[in-house]
């Protein structure tokens, strides 16, 4: 998250602060409705996979 968006939260009352690593992962899969393509990627930091069928 770029520093402009924490001075947002902050002046909302929000109390931000900077993980020294990185934490979490995710995994996501994009359905294209029309086609019925899917699209999957997995962050490569974490263990995980994307899978569709």
């Amino acid at each position: 998250v770029g520093a402009d968006i924490c001075d947002v939260l902050r002046a909302r009352g929000h109390n931000i602060r900077e993980a020294k690593r990185p934490i979490g992962g995710s995994q996501v899969i994009a359905i294209d409705w029309e086609t019925g393509l899917l699209t999957a990627g997995s962050d490569p930091r974490k263990d995980g996979c994307a899978m569709g069928y």
